[in-house]
């Protein structure tokens, strides 16, 4: 059994509370109607599923594995998980450190001597997030990158050309890229290529004979919003090669439900302290809990592992959407008993060219990180730094909806009535800088 060192610190919000569990069939009912309001909204297509103690408590799915096949969702069904992959490969790392071979707090130059920023980023940064390693979806040409074939090599060397966001330690921000060098880590140490390793030291001794590099002719097809009739089309695709250590992993939910069951079980262990890198970890209403989500390439994972109830929710979704992470809170509520309003369709409102070109433009987060919007016709379509155009949405005058990120845009008008802004959440002030393109 892999053994845990403390890493994270839980954050207490609120005091305990005492809900008490549903049964199953009370469950299924709300559970149903819930997923049916997310469904219609196509901003979920997929399965999700509760289990209490490794014994399935209540699952349903939505939508196709293939919506040209009309494949239908299962519990041995394979997803891309994304993010979800980090667990395993923070996993693999604890493996290596238990026996001997590796330190978390020595410069990774010791192993990785031609990596440009190994002597001054330890191990326990990239696993924390705390590295100032950008992440390689922010840089340029990430995606067309991403989209061939890539050895680990090269890969250290494109994340290794850009300079460091903030000293080592002394800063959180998330890194895809600080997972990828913990797979050039694991495959130097280890002296194997990366999924072998894990394959023989975290998956096969758990009994994860499903979780693997994914493969297109075994995969769900991905799928990202889109404005045809359906609202989704399939999504580019990307290399594992380029996402080896942070999204390189497809898996079933009977294989994640299995693994979140033994870390529930390890972590209950008063013998072992506890390894939480790879997850976010949280406590509210007296509940701890550790969770983490991904999206990538048409798809969206949410996992949350409740130990001090062995409790396990998982949500798979090849639509890809932040909306995973909502619907995850929305099973925990369901099985405690909490109320839960299922999501009602969600408004359109149409746009003539002439509004749609009002709001098209440049709009700064911070110097470096912009959003763009384009207007094409009527439609817009929004993008972050470096990303992909993805639909806006509009439902009422001068507030849409971001399906990729769930998330409610409001424009901000001056006193003049031009547009200014952007409130992203309806609160975050994003300002307008130019004034954009047609497409």
């Amino acid at each position: 059994m892999l053994r845990k060192t403390i890493a994270i610190v839980f954050m207490l919000t609120a005091s305990a509370c005492s809900d008490k569990p549903k049964t199953p069939a009370d469950m299924d009912a709300q559970l149903q109607a819930v997923l049916e309001g997310y469904a219609g909204n196509q901003d979920f297509s997929g399965l999700v599923a509760v289990a209490k103690g490794g014994e399935l408590f209540a699952w349903h799915t939505e939508g196709y594995a293939d919506y040209a096949q009309e494949t239908l969702h299962g519990l041995d069904r394979p997803f891309q998980i994304a993010s979800l992959s980090k667990i395993f490969t923070a996993a693999a790392i604890q493996r290596l450190q238990r026996n001997g071979q590796l330190d978390l707090d020595e410069p990774i130059g010791r192993y990785l001597p031609e990596f440009t920023h190994g002597d001054i980023v330890i191990t326990r940064q990239l696993l924390a997030h705390q590295s100032g390693i950008a992440d390689y979806w922010t840089l340029e040409g990430a995606r067309d990158r991403a989209k061939h074939p890539i050895n680990t090599s090269e890969l250290l060397t494109f994340i290794g050309a850009q300079p460091l966001a903030f000293e080592p330690g002394t800063a959180d921000a998330y890194s895809n890229s600080g997972y990828a060098v913990l797979a050039a880590l694991i495959e130097r140490v280890s002296g194997q290529p990366y999924h072998t390793f894990l394959e023989a030291e975290v998956l096969t001794p758990q009994g994860l004979a499903q979780t693997l590099q994914h493969r297109a002719d075994l995969l769900t097809t991905g799928y990202v919003p889109s404005h045809e009739e359906l609202g989704i089309q399939p999504a580019e695709t990307f290399s594992p090669s380029f996402l080896i250590g942070a999204g390189s992993f497809q898996s079933t939910a009977s294989d994640l439900l299995a693994w979140c069951h033994w870390f529930n079980q390890d972590f209950a262990n008063p013998d072992t302290p506890t390894f939480l890198y790879g997850w976010g970890a949280r406590e509210a209403s007296g509940r701890r809990w550790v969770e983490q989500t991904g999206r990538l390439a048409g798809f969206a994972a949410h996992m949350r592992a409740h130990p001090d109830d062995d409790l396990c929710v998982l949500v798979l979704s090849n639509i890809e959407s932040e909306a995973v992470a909502a619907i995850g809170q929305d099973l925990v509520d369901l099985y405690w008993g909490r109320a839960v309003e299922a999501p009602a369709r969600r408004a359109t409102h149409l746009l003539s060219e002439t509004q749609a070109l009002e709001y098209a433009g440049l709009f700064q987060i911070a110097p470096g990180n912009q959003l763009e919007i384009r207007a094409d016709g009527n439609l817009l379509w929004l993008k972050g730094q470096n990303g992909e155009f993805l639909p806006l949405e509009p439902t009422a005058n001068d507030v849409f909806f971001f399906r990729q990120l769930n998330a409610s845009i409001t424009i901000n008008r001056n006193d003049d009535d031009k547009v200014d802004g952007l409130l992203w959440g309806g609160s975050y002030f994003i300002p307008k800088v130019d004034a954009g393109s047609d497409g």
